[in-house]
């Protein structure tokens, strides 16, 4: 568990959901070695999170849980031999089909930490290889 100060504002809107900053509260750094906090609070209906709170906020995993990858981009990634191994396996396998055809499909951003994206990564580990999987992975820079 580790918490990032310069990612304060994914931790406040993690704890407090639905806030938007610069209308319900303001951050600022003194440029102290302190980090950033909260400047201004304007909810009086809501409760302003502690920095113990906001510090206990995992920020490294709520960074990888807000990861996104296109479609296109990871269709961008196969080589023509993925695409053999692709074909091949989806041939076989009617779940594997459809779960294809719902990512070719897949218009906006897919988030990485989703359970359809994570189902289908396992499915191309499976056909593709661990090794060829985290080559595809460092390239999209995502953390499956």
């Amino acid at each position: 568990m580790a918490y990032n100060p310069s990612q304060i504002l994914s931790a406040v809107l993690s704890l407090r959901p639905g806030l938007e900053v610069h209308a319900d509260f303001e951050l600022a750094d003194r440029n102290d070695g302190r980090g950033p906090f909260i400047a201004v609070w304007n909810r009086a209906d809501v409760a302003q999170p502690s920095q113990a709170e906001i510090e206990a906020v995992d920020t490294q995993t709520l960074a990888g849980a807000e990861q996104t990858v296109s479609s296109q981009d990871l269709m961008a990634q196969f080589t023509p031999d993925d695409a053999t191994r692709i074909q091949a396996a989806i041939a076989s396998n009617a779940s594997l089909w459809l779960l294809w055809q719902s990512l070719t499909a897949q218009r906006d951003p897919m988030l990485v930490a989703g359970a359809r994206f994570q189902q289908g990564w396992q499915a191309l580990v499976a056909v593709l290889g661990a090794d060829r999987a985290a080559k595809i992975a460092a390239a999209l820079t995502i953390l499956p």
